[in-house]
């Protein structure tokens, strides 16, 4: 379905109207009841404004006027080219998950999040589908989303994980979108004393995000990462427990990065305040020589948002 999404590879890289007017009836055309009075005895003026007048004037008047207006307006103004009908379209998309492994350096796996329940939120109706039940491992699909809708996903479900939210969105055609999630055990190790030193409070919220180059039609569709971007979140957050991570790829423990990592462009926000979809953060990012579109994003307490920012 998509392309070829290779666990290994993802792990190392991680990371996309005619109108007819005075049809005719032949009435239009020249009556012989007006040379019917002409006999042998009558003379015909040479330019034959006596009888082409009557004839002519009558039936061409009333054969095109009221043909082309009540044809033309109603067709204009009663079926409008976009009356507001919904255009349904399938969403597919991808879950995959770290965890924590001090078998490769830096210590982040990866697998694909098999099993977990990917739901709508923002629909009337929420749809719902089970990831890795269509072709490939983790990969989903949601149908008959309304195109133009504002919505996030949901992954819940995997047994020892964080939920996970995907950022907000309009449903398009053809769009791909992703989920992340962590395991508990991954956040409390990198958060811990020893590493990045922050207590994680589970009436907060984390957000993971990967900044990076991307084509649609390449395989796969990250197709580079971006170094030294560096995020801001509207409105600020501040606290004493609150903590913004540019990931290091030589030293996880590292927080002393200012902007990404240009060997994997991850960061990380840990103890986020919850904000509704109805009034969302923002995140801004900058890098020399690229420019990004503005991600509007959600928290919920205990749960990870995740956000794939892609350069224009």
């Amino acid at each position: 379905m998509m392309w070829n999404r290779n666990v290994a590879w993802w792990a190392v890289g991680l990371l996309a109207l005619a109108v007819v007017a005075g049809c005719g009836d032949d009435d239009s055309t020249t009556d012989t009841g007006g040379d019917a009075d002409v006999t042998e005895d009558t003379t015909v003026p040479d330019d034959g404004d006596t009888d082409v007048e009557p004839d002519v004037e009558p039936d061409v008047e009333p054969d095109v006027e009221p043909d082309v207006e009540p044809d033309v307006e109603p067709d204009v103004t009663d079926t409008p080219a976009d009356d507001g009908a919904v255009v349904p379209t399938t969403l597919e998309g991808v879950v995959w998950t770290y965890y924590y492994t001090e078998l490769i350096t830096p210590p982040l796996g990866m697998d694909w999040g098999n099993g977990a329940t990917v739901s709508t939120v923002g629909l009337a109706t929420e749809v719902t589908a089970t990831a890795g039940s269509v072709d490939s491992e983790g990969e989903f699909a949601l149908a008959d989303l309304p195109v133009g809708a504002e919505i996030m996903l949901r992954a819940t479900g995997l047994t020892g994980h964080y939920d996970g939210l995907s950022r907000l969105f309009a449903v398009e055609e053809g769009e791909v979108e992703f989920l992340v999630t962590a395991t508990r055990d991954l956040v409390t190790r990198v958060a811990d004393p020893a590493m990045w030193d922050v207590t994680v409070d589970p009436a907060k919220g984390l957000l993971a995000g990967l900044i990076c180059t991307w084509d649609p039609t390449a395989d796969p569709p990250v197709t580079g990462f971006i170094g030294d971007a560096t995020v801001s979140i509207t409105p600020a957050v501040s606290g004493a427990d609150y903590k913004l991570v540019y990931f290091s790829t030589t030293d996880v423990g590292d927080t002393t990065r200012t902007g990404t990592d240009p060997a994997q462009s991850l960061f990380f926000a840990v103890n986020l305040p919850p904000r509704a979809a109805d009034d969302p953060y923002e995140l801004t990012v900058t890098a020399t020589g690229h420019t990004f579109p503005t991600v509007r994003f959600a928290i919920e307490a205990d749960t990870l948002t995740y956000a794939l920012v892609k350069a224009d």
